[in-house]
């Protein structure tokens, strides 16, 4: 995803934080960094901590981001 997106190792900062995934295994961040994201009409400046997983997502946006944004998660069921 990073090098999709155009960032480097270089401009990420070292993060000593682990965080615990969906199979309960906790998990070292290999840094994090700031980027301004933009979801339709609306821009927002996001803290993203950089993690080396195989997932189906490039980014998983938090309770916290969903609150700050107002915005209403949903799931379109087929």
């Amino acid at each position: 995803m990073m090098k999709n997106i155009g960032i480097s190792l270089d401009e990420i900062s070292k993060s000593r934080m682990v965080i615990q995934g969906f199979n309960q295994k906790g998990q070292h961040i290999i840094g994090k960094i700031r980027i301004e994201t933009k979801i339709g009409e609306m821009n927002s400046s996001t803290l993203c901590h950089i993690i080396k997983a195989k997932t189906y997502y490039g980014l998983l946006l938090g309770r916290t981001w969903l609150h700050e944004n107002g915005v209403v998660p949903s799931t379109f069921l087929i």
